[in-house]
């Protein structure tokens, strides 16, 4: 018989008081306990219908869970944290049966500000909290959605809790959050009165960034302009919309709707200017630097500007994206041979590990195996990922490659971890090299390493 179902017996055998007593005892050691109990309590008495104490002892739950897992200051060490986050995400799953969807709000923001809050007190360094903030943000969404069925009057009321709950300082350094706690107020936009206060509350958080001096281009105000646009595109007229869009072109991503709007209506010039008006604006920018440059391609490609793509698809290329040197192949300017030697050779004059990237990429595709062995000798790390490809050419060659390769990694290796890596890498030597070559390399090793009993013990396991 198992032990829970031992335990099952002996409770059905107790009485009532007797019971009771116990799970008194209990409660008396764990705060934990009794806290749960008094919620329970709570929820069956009249204070079910009251969210203000609902919450309150959710947040009083909360607070025993933490001083539980918490040391003698109270703080949770990495070691305990996932217990505690585990602890405070099984309350998003209380029962909620009876509850009306507003509670059910009240339980998620009490287990969102209370996870916030334990980031002061608690080591997170494995994201458990976070996971928890995120389920907590997850349940108000799920919430919001299915309020659609319910009376406006309820609609409204879990709007201005939202409402209220975006605004909470709480947020200061976790705005990412307060963003999609606005976002979940979308949901609401139907009705005229909460849109009208949402859009009004989205302002006036723009408003702030410029005030507070902070980056007013930045992700969260391109976020919120983002938000009245697309308020604006649904509940608004298409005028007004284009308008606003094009009131907000220093935000890239509504430059780039801009452009993409100018080439569906045929417009490449327009889209060629917004394009090189964002480069000249965004030049210490590099990775939008290279969008505009896209948008610029494609607007080059509309107009048939051949000279100017072929020159901007080269310099994409040598940028980084691999995909244009397929446009240069499109425009058949030049020999395809003649133009995989010049591009491999422009990348060969470059010095960068993704310049190193797009060559090992290149002459991959283009099976150029003398290139591929040249290669791997300047970068003899990678000879396993090329031995399938270079044996049956250069056998002899990638012997010497990767035998010279172990021998650095042994000079290299300096306790019995990396003793036993150099020994798999001789291991897999051997399957391709054959075992009289594995035993001249052990030989060498041994008698190059003889003073190290680590590498000596090592060496002698190879099978």
């Amino acid at each position: 018989m198992t032990q829970q179902k031992k335990l099952q017996q002996a409770v059905s055998a107790l009485d009532k008081q007797e019971l009771i007593g116990i799970v008194l005892q209990a409660a008396e050691r764990d705060e934990v306990l009794a806290q749960r109990l008094l919620m329970q309590d709570s929820k069956k008495s009249r204070g079910q219908k009251n969210p203000k104490r609902q919450s309150e002892e959710y947040r009083k739950l909360i607070k025993a869970i933490a001083k539980r897992c918490g040391d003698r200051h109270g703080f949770i060490t990495v070691r305990d944290t996932r217990q505690f986050a585990e602890e405070v995400a099984a309350i998003l799953d209380a029962n909620t049966e009876d509850e009306d969807l507003f509670l059910e709000l009240e339980l998620a923001i009490t287990v969102l500000e209370e996870a916030i809050r334990s980031f002061d007190y608690a080591d997170d360094s494995n994201g458990d909290i976070g996971y928890v903030v995120d389920e907590a943000l997850s349940k108000i969404g799920w919430i919001t959605k299915n309020a659609e069925l319910e009376e406006s009057d309820m609609r409204e009321r879990l709007f201005e809790r939202l409402l209220e709950l975006s605004r909470s300082d709480i947020f200061e350094e976790w705005s990412d959050w307060r963003l999609v706690v606005l976002r979940c107020c979308e949901d609401f936009a139907g009705l005229k009165g909460p849109r009208k206060r949402l859009i009004a509350e989205i302002e006036k958080s723009i408003a702030r960034v410029k005030q507070e001096g902070r980056d007013y281009s930045g992700y969260e105000v391109e976020s919120l302009n983002g938000m009245l646009l697309k308020l604006i595109e649904e509940y608004g007229e298409a005028e007004e919309a284009q308008r606003f869009l094009e009131s907000r072109l220093e935000l890239p991503s509504f430059r780039q709707a801009q452009i993409d709007r100018k080439m569906q209506e045929g417009d490449a010039k327009e889209a060629l200017r917004l394009a090189e008006e964002g480069e000249r604006l965004d030049r210490k920018l590099p990775g939008l630097v290279t969008q505009w440059k896209k948008a610029r391609y494609a607007a080059y490609k509309k107009l048939n500007r051949k000279a100017d793509c072929l020159q901007l698809a080269e310099e994409l290329l040598l940028d980084g994206e691999y995909e244009y040197y397929a446009e240069l192949e499109e425009w058949g300017e030049t020999d395809k041979a003649e133009l995989y030697e010049h591009v491999k050779s422009k990348l060969k004059e470059m010095d960068s590990w993704r310049m190193g990237d797009l060559y090992e990429r290149l002459i991959e595709d283009h099976r150029d195996l003398p290139a591929q062995l040249e290669y791997v000798q300047a970068n003899p790390e990678r000879i396993e990922d090329y031995i399938g490809v270079l044996l049956s050419a250069y056998r002899d060659e990638v012997h010497t490659i990767f035998k010279n390769h172990i021998v650095q990694k042994a000079s290299e290796a300096s306790n019995r971890k990396k003793y036993w890596v150099v020994c798999r890498m001789i291991e897999r030597y051997a399957k391709t090299a054959g075992r009289e070559s594995r035993d001249e390399l052990v030989g060498l090793l041994t008698e190059r390493y003889a003073s190290r009993p680590a590498m000596m013990d090592e060496l002698s396991r190879i099978r």
